[in-house]
């Protein structure tokens, strides 16, 4: 994304919030997973 610490124009502004957007998503697929397989546990 540029090697930088912060964003400096648009394009890799967009890119890190596409990032950390997955990562809130990946991290919430876990939790979900997680959970749902609790379910199951006796």
């Amino acid at each position: 994304m540029g090697g930088g610490y912060y964003p400096s124009n648009i394009i890799e502004s967009l890119a890190a919030t596409a990032a950390f957007i997955s990562f809130i998503n990946i991290f919430g697929g876990f939790l979900v997973t997680q959970r749902m397989l609790d379910m199951f546990k006796r």
